[in-house]
């Protein structure tokens, strides 16, 4: 890691929709459901600052 240590923090918790198999998500991307949470989370910690 060098001089520079990185620090990982937990600011917000977001779930993804919760579907069965071959239903409604089916044509959602994975990573379009996680560039939901991760928009989600980032606006709830924008919230609490």
């Amino acid at each position: 890691m060098g001089r520079f240590k990185k620090r990982i923090v937990i600011v917000s918790g977001v779930r993804t929709a919760v579907g069965s198999f071959g239903a409604s998500l089916k044509d959602v991307p994975c990573v379009g459901l996680g560039s939901l949470v991760i928009q989600e989370a980032l606006g709830k910690a924008l919230l609490l600052l």
